[in-house]
């Protein structure tokens, strides 16, 4: 029997970095992530009226990552997208995101080409987090 503590949702997050298609790094001890659809306003004013036309149209996703740092894993994948970007060499971040639902349903949904920053923080006596701020300019797969 499962353990009642857990909750029956959630999110299980990994980011994987690819270069030239093949996977160089992952990392999957995300403990927090959070998406957002981003929209483009296009307001367009008409001759002789005060009215304005509103248009939202679809401009890709974004949202931030919280990785616990228990080991240097994340400290190699930073590294290495710094060195990959700096020496010109294309690289591929993607998000994975699989949502579990409460009727044992579930989604699985797929970020490509995510542009990432990176900022890590330290406080005494507590865990290590890293955040990522993410954002993606195509639709999510």
């Amino acid at each position: 029997m499962g353990d009642a503590n857990l909750a029956a949702t959630g999110k299980d997050v990994t980011v994987e970095l690819l270069l030239d298609g093949a996977p160089q790094k992952i990392i999957d001890q995300v403990v927090r992530f959070t998406s957002k659809a981003e929209y483009q306003s296009i307001e367009t004013r008409h001759l002789g009226s005060n009215d304005v036309d509103i248009e939202r149209e679809p401009d890709g996703w974004s949202g931030e990552l919280e990785i616990s740092r228990k080991s240097g894993q994340l400290d190699d994948f930073i590294n290495f997208y710094n060195l990959q970007r700096r020496s010109r060499i294309p690289v591929l971040i993607i998000i994975t995101e699989l949502v579990k639902y409460r009727d044992g349903t579930s989604r699985q949904f797929v970020y490509p080409d995510v542009k990432v920053d990176f900022s890590t923080d330290h406080a005494r006596g507590a865990n290590t987090t890293t955040r990522i701020p993410w954002r993606c300019g195509v639709e999510r797969i």
